[in-house]
């Protein structure tokens, strides 16, 4: 029979070798795993997608409409609203008073329509154009020439559009239906944007028919009972920013 001293030399020898191997697990736990080689973490590392960005040089042709008259400030009309949401590098040779055919010549009326003794119509500003180098081109008017007859409109339109082109054949041109405020459409407005839509499409152009958003909604017009006023100018830019993201011509 063992002695009570021997037994407990052999409990304690036991005791001592199973913390001998709790601390060995511990230690194999505590140390840190090999990490790969840096040169396996480059020949691994794929850089995320770069974000794409490219500047847009637009240019508008147009009348006091596409100018941004009736706006509070012509720089939150639907062109100005327009540029700032897209962040183009825009260039805006829109003018009161011109049209395809129609110019400013008195020299008081050019002074307040673009600050010059002229306003020239809207092919005879394609010369100015070409410091822009537009990426996309942007016509809004029709409603200046009224008063003319629709032969000679429609050689006018048919000559500007032609122009353009030549002028800038890589250019995406786009044109707008001639736009009208709140009171009555007149006889030839609508044979004007027929017009716009036919010569437009006839030079790989793109029509767009924001139809006539001021019609018999005069809290949309300015004071002055011609143009859109502040929230005018935002239906009008809502129109064209959803037209355009239809074409594939701007984000968001």
């Amino acid at each position: 029979m063992e002695s009570g001293g021997s037994i407990r030399w052999k409990l304690a020898g036991v005791v001592f070798l199973a913390v001998i191997a709790i601390a060995a697990a511990g230690v194999a736990l505590l140390r840190p795993m090999t990490p790969p080689s840096v040169s396996e973490s480059v020949a691994n590392y794929t850089p995320p997608p770069q974000p794409t960005f490219q500047i847009i040089n637009a240019v508008v042709f147009g009348d006091s409409i596409a100018h941004g008259s009736g706006a509070s400030d012509t720089q939150i009309g639907w062109a100005g609203r327009l540029k700032r949401n897209q962040t183009w590098n825009m260039t805006s040779l829109a003018r009161g008073g011109t049209g395809f055919v129609s110019s400013v010549e008195r020299a008081v009326a050019a002074q307040e329509s673009c600050r010059l003794d002229r306003c020239p119509n809207f092919r005879e500003m394609i010369e100015a154009a070409k410091a822009v180098h537009p990426d996309l081109i942007i016509v809004s008017g029709g409603r200046n020439d009224i008063r003319l007859s629709a032969a000679s409109e429609a050689i006018a339109i048919n000559e500007f559009f032609t122009t353009l082109r030549t002028t800038f054949p890589e250019a995406k041109i786009i044109a707008t239906n001639a736009l009208w405020d709140a009171t009555t459409l007149p006889p030839g407005l609508d044979g004007i944007s027929a017009t716009i839509q036919e010569s437009v499409t006839s030079v790989g152009g793109a029509y767009f028919d924001l139809g006539q958003p001021l019609q018999g909604k005069p809290e949309l017009v300015a004071q002055d009972g011609s143009h859109p006023n502040d929230r005018g100018h935002e239906l009008i830019f809502g129109l064209m920013l959803d037209r355009l993201r239809e074409a594939g011509l701007a984000r968001g």
